[in-house]
Order: C-alpha cells, then structure tokens, then sequence
C-alpha cells in the first residue's frame, strides 16, 4: 500500500511504453499515478503526471488535448514557482504551437523558456530554444529574428563544445603531471639505492684494508676472509639488483594495470554526474535508474579493484597474518554471496549454494573469505545472460574440495597457465564488457598456498569454468 511507490512506478511504466510507441498502455499508465496523486493532494507529483500525458498525446499528434495538459502542468509549476520545470513545459508548448502555425504563441512560450533557462544557467536548454525560435522566426517569415537565434545557438553550441573541450584538456594534464612526477620518484628511489649499495661496498673495502695493516701478520688469513666477504657482497648486490629489477617491472606492470582499469569505471562516473542535472531536468526518471545502475557497477568494479590491490600489497609486504581456525564453510559462502546478488540479478545469472550446513575446514577466515568472493566475481564475469553458477563441496580423505562451476565462456586448455599471471594489461573482457586486472586470481592462488591447499582449474570453451579449490578439513 505504498501509494508514492505505486505512483512512481506507473509514471515509469507510462513513459516506458511511450518510447515503446505502446500509446495506449502509456495512457493507461499514466493515469493510475494521476489518479493516486489527484487524490492524496500531490501538487508536485501531479504537474508531473500531467506533462507525461501531454508527451503522449503530443506523439499521437492530438495536439489541441497535448496544450491542454501542458498548460494544466504549467499552470501548477508556476504555482510552485517550480522554474526548472516552466522551463521545459514551456518549451514542449512552443513546440507544439510552431506546428500548428501559431507562431506568435510559440515564440512567447519560447521566450518564457529561454529566460528561465538562462535564469538557472542551462545552456544546453538555452542552445535548443534559440535554435527552435530561429525556426519559428524563419517560418515567420522574420529572417532577421531567424539569423540571429541561429548565431545565438551556434555560439552557445561553441561554448559547451570549449567548456568539455577544456576540461578534457585540464583532466589530461593533470593525470601527465601525477604520472611525471611518479616516474621522477621512482627514478630517484633508484638512484639511492644504487648510491647506498655503492658506499656500503665502499666501507666493507675500507674496513678490509684497515684489517689488512693492523693485522699483518696473519696477511693470508685477512686476504682470504676479505675475499670470501667481497664475494658475498658482490653476490647480495647481484641478487639485490635482480630483486629491484623484478620489483620494478612488476610495479610497472602494476600500474599500467591501475592507470587502465580505474580510468574506465571513473571516467564513467565524471561522465554520468554530467547528465544527472540534465536528467532530472527532463523528468526521465528511467534514464535516471539506469544511470544508477550504472554508477553502482562502476562503484563496484572500483571497490573489488581496490580490495584486491589492498590484499595484494599486505601479502607482498608480508604483514598479511595467517590465523587458522574450524570454520563453517557454508556460512562464508552465504557471506560472500551477500556481495553479488545484485551484481547476479543485474545479468539475470542464478547462484546454487549447495554446500550442506555444517561441513567445517581449517583456514585464515579472512584469506579464505578473499578466495571465494573473487571466485564468484570471476563466474560472474565470465558467465552470460541466463547462466547459472553451482558451488558444491565434497570431503575426500583428510581434505574438502570446493568446486565454483560456471556456464561461462570458459577457457582454452592454452590460455590456463596465463590466468595465474599478473601482466600489463588487463584479463580479458566479461560477457558484458565487464573488466578486470587477472589480480584477483593472483590472490586465489597465493591464499590458497597460504592455507595449505591445492587449485585446480578444468574449462572448456562456451561450456563453463570449474574452479576446484582443496584445504585441510577440520
């Protein structure tokens, strides 16, 4: 009995099957929400709905019924001094008198539009209206009128195209100057580990050649230490040098893979927060749940990125602590899911748990906790509209094998060895384009050593993945 609810979701429905050109079913629609609204006093909600229905009636071209119920809307609106919506209906009115030929209504219908869109400083608004009156002042017969809203509007139209051109250009320069200064860093951080390998060979020389004069009487016994010491130090630089060597590469590598996944789902975000004012504007409240959907997916992709590089970087270091306990593995599975059932329901992808309660194994909660959430965000991943994700377990001797199968795009028997690799591009494209670093599978195989267990991987192209994941049972 939710009646706001209730309206809302006709006013969606309406719209819905108006773009679908279901003119009917939208009229149908939309006056279920009139109807709730009229009577629980909705004023706001009310010139909505009436709007909605002067949009259909203006696409079935019943233009005169289209007026009235904008100028009903618009009559409400300027009750509630609502500015941003006289704006729009205003312009819907001056469109609709232009092709009925009553120009002169139209331009002043015009004219109360592009003063209030100039009045909340909407240029996008403002381009349109100078570009409808200069055709309703052309159809006038008024080429003066005509020639200068056309300027207005191309001036506009150059104004927003600079205004997106030169915050393009002020993003690309601060993303050159961060990347310029990280690689001044890191060239710096070389450079002294380089001097500070340098001046301690420098004091083991000086200190074998002090030894060399104080104790000259054993002069074969000090030449022979110092040359067992120089040729461990030699030896320690060598192997420190191939270690920094490694970690630089792998950091670039690392990066790379950073730079190219953050700036996917972030540059979605920068671009979808540009349409929201636009949006809401316009009243397409189905535009707006999809850029919803949109903004949660990005946020989603960011947060497993960073969870992942967050796990990586504390396993790197060796300050990941390993507490193993009995744990019920049912219960972590529940747990992880809890993450992805939007994520699921969003690709229309059913997850099975069919692990029984009470099976219990010895591991790190939280590592393992880590190993079965990217697991599923793989499945997930690579699984399709429609498709279908199964965890099971089984005891087998002193241990309990986890099995996550997809019905995915799975793998060809040469690609296996690569998912377990980090390089410097990103693993490969989701079903739905969705992207990934191949980090989360890096952390599976590290976490499942940490525990004590074993992986194995079967996969067979447009069939599925099975992921096998075997740790000690309680």
């Amino acid at each position: 009995n939710d009646l706001d609810g209730l309206s809302f979701s006709y006013n969606n429905l309406g719209i819905t099957h108006e773009k679908l050109g279901n003119y009917d079913s939208a009229l149908y629609y939309a006056n279920k929400a009139y109807a709730i609204d009229k009577a629980e006093g909705n004023t706001y909600s009310i010139a909505i709905d009436l709007n909605n229905l002067g949009e259909v009636y203006l696409d079935l071209n019943q233009l005169d019924l289209a007026i009235a119920y904008f100028d009903s809307s618009l009559a409400i609106k300027y009750e509630l001094n609502n500015t941003i919506g006289i704006a729009h209906t205003s312009g819907r009115l001056a469109f609709i008198y232009q092709q009925k030929g009553e120009f002169r209504k139209a331009l002043d219908y015009a004219d109360d539009a592009l003063r209030l869109a100039m009045t909340n400083g909407n240029k996008d608004k403002e381009m349109t209206l100078h570009l409808l009156k200069a055709d309703i002042s052309e159809a006038e017969g008024d080429h003066i009128n005509a020639l200068a809203h056309h300027r207005a509007y191309s001036r506009i139209k150059d104004e927003i195209y600079d205004r997106d051109k030169a915050l393009m250009a002020a993003d690309l320069a601060t993303k050159y100057q961060s990347e310029k200064k990280q690689a001044e860093n890191d060239l710096l951080k070389a450079k002294n580990e380089q001097q500070a390998a340098l001046i301690q060979r420098r004091e083991l020389l000086t200190i074998a050649a002090v030894v060399g004069v104080l104790l000259l009487a054993i002069l074969a016994t000090v030449l022979y230490r110092a040359y067992q010491q120089k040729t461990k130090s030699n030896a320690q630089l060598k192997l420190q040098k191939e270690e920094l060597t490694r970690v630089n590469h792998t950091k670039d590598k690392f990066f790379g893979i950073i730079a190219h996944d953050l700036r996917g789902p972030l540059t979605a975000l920068q671009g979808i927060s540009g349409l929201l004012t636009h949006t809401i504007i316009k009243g397409d409240y189905e535009k707006l749940n999809k850029i919803a959907g949109q903004v949660e997916k990005s946020a989603l992709q960011v947060n497993t990125l960073l969870d992942n590089l967050l796990q990586w970087a504390l396993h790197q270091s060796g300050n990941i602590s390993y507490r193993p306990e009995k744990l019920n593995l049912k219960d972590i599975i529940d747990e992880s899911l809890g993450y992805f059932n939007d994520m699921a329901a969003a690709k229309g992808i059913t997850i099975f748990n069919e692990v029984q309660n009470g099976l219990l194994i010895t591991a790190d909660k939280e590592s393992m906790a880590t190993v079965i959430r990217n697991l599923i965000n793989n499945g997930i991943k690579f699984t399709p509209q429609g498709g279908q994700i199964h965890l099971s377990a089984v005891v087998a001797s002193h241990h309990v094998k986890i099995n996550i199968k997809d019905t995915g795009l799975g793998m060809a028997p040469e690609k296996l060895h690569e998912i377990f690799q980090l390089r410097s591009m990103s693993s490969g494209q989701g079903t739905e384009n969705e992207s990934g670093t191949g980090l989360g599978l890096i952390l599976v195989k590290d976490f499942i050593k940490m525990n004590h267990g074993s992986l194995e991987v079967s996969s067979t192209p447009n069939v599925g993945s099975t992921f096998s994941v075997i740790v000690p049972a309680a």
